[in-house]
């Protein structure tokens, strides 16, 4: 077995409802880093002043524009039943998923590329296709980089 086939996960995806703020950006080749550090901070502020907590880890999605730009969008879980709309932060429920190819990153989102490439040559050997651009769910933050554990998930046509 390689570590391609010990680091890849397939599993289900349970339905998610996370409180969303979203910046655009030219394409993938953007250093995220700074808009997300931009978008996070607005985020929890706006959360905090309408009395929404965080019910779980924070996200990273892509959403693809008409004009071939990207939404790059934060995002952070919140109870099923709570509902946001204000300050450009809004809700969004992410649906389950049957099939996710799931991989843990463990670093600073600067090595990240290296996962990505894992996981998009598995789907390529494997014959698998995802559906729209990845997940990324934020498990360990802490200020240290180099610690921050993070999951990628490719939904599974």
């Amino acid at each position: 077995m390689n570590d391609t086939e010990t680091a890849i996960v397939i599993k289900p995806l349970d339905a998610t409802r996370v409180a969303i703020i979203s910046e655009e950006a030219e394409g993938f080749d953007t250093e995220f880093g700074p808009i997300f550090g931009r978008l996070y901070p607005a985020l929890f502020g706006t959360l905090e002043r309408h009395g929404v907590s965080p019910a779980g880890p924070s996200y990273g999605l892509y959403d693809q524009r008409e004009d071939g730009h990207i939404d790059v969008i934060a995002g952070v879980i919140i109870a099923s039943d709570d509902n946001v709309s204000a300050d450009g932060v809004t809700t969004r429920d992410l649906p389950a998923a049957q099939r996710a190819a799931t991989l843990v990153h463990h670093g600073s989102m600067a090595t990240i590329t290296r996962s990505y490439a894992l996981l998009e040559r598995w789907m390529s050997a494997a014959n698998e296709q995802p559906v729209g651009f990845s997940r990324e769910v934020y498990l360990h933050c802490p200020e240290n980089q180099d610690e921050w554990i993070t999951e990628l998930q490719f939904v599974l046509a």
